[in-house]
């Protein structure tokens, strides 16, 4: 067994922080997110919004056309990654060096939340009228059915059945 190199390994993990704080890699990516959207804006004439994110953005690999392509989880980590590497690389805690360091940390922040609003996030409609309240959401893509029974004094009887239950086969 030969010795552990400690020198190789430090340029080694040196030139792959520089490969992924290139700004050849960051332009690559940020056209082939151009190519996304532009696709993506275009499939939503047949398909609608929620099959686009889904299948668009919301994903590892699409197809564009007979073509694989990158989702948007996939160019969303690249440019995470891109964007962390320059960070460490590139940027001193200086005061001419503030813009571009909090611009990208900005940068990385919105694509933070982007992944967390793409894996966590619950959508839907809470109607609430005037002087009143509410304890649900209106969901446009789930559907239940629903049996209430507004007799009671102060609470409603409910029964509630999801919508999986009712579809025919």
């Amino acid at each position: 067994m030969s010795p552990v190199n400690s020198s190789n390994d430090s340029s080694r993990n040196r030139s792959l922080w520089k490969a992924l704080a290139s700004l050849k890699l960051t332009l690559v990516l940020l056209f082939l997110s151009m190519i996304l959207v532009l696709a993506g804006t275009f499939a939503q004439i047949d398909h609608g919004l929620w099959f686009v994110l889904k299948n668009y953005f919301r994903c590892f690999l699409t197809q564009i056309g007979p073509v694989p392509f990158p989702g948007g989880f996939t160019l969303g980590i690249a440019l995470l990654l891109n964007l962390t590497a320059a960070f460490i690389v590139r940027f001193r805690w200086t005061p001419r060096g503030a813009g571009p360091l909090i611009s990208h940390a900005g940068l990385i922040l919105l694509l933070a939340g982007q992944a967390i609003t793409a894996l966590f996030a619950v959508e839907g409609n809470m109607r609430i009228d005037e002087g009143r309240g509410t304890h649900f959401i209106e969901h446009a893509r789930r559907i239940e059915l629903a049996v209430i029974d507004p007799s009671g004094q102060t609470v409603d009887q409910q029964i509630v059945i999801p919508g999986s239950l009712l579809q025919s086969a």
